[in-house]
């Protein structure tokens, strides 16, 4: 409760440089995560790279089972 009276929190805005604008005259908002000791929120590293490892074998097996339909053989 303290840290949402007070706005502060795991999240803080920040005023950086937009990358779009070739002039590096105009600021956009950006929220960065803060962490209080380190590792912790390695757990959300660690899902998003099993999500990625699992999209692309997906992504392989439908790969493969494309090709070998192309080639009139059914893999099972």
């Amino acid at each position: 409760m303290k840290d949402a009276k007070s706005g502060k929190g795991r999240w803080e805005t920040v005023m950086v440089l937009d990358p779009a604008d070739p002039t590096h005259k105009h600021l956009i908002e950006k929220r960065i995560h803060k962490e209080e000791y380190e590792g912790q929120d390695l757990w959300m590293d660690m899902v998003a790279s099993e999500e990625r490892r699992m999209a692309k074998a997906k992504e392989e097996k439908e790969k493969s089972k494309t090709a070998s339909g192309k080639a009139g053989t059914s893999a099972q």
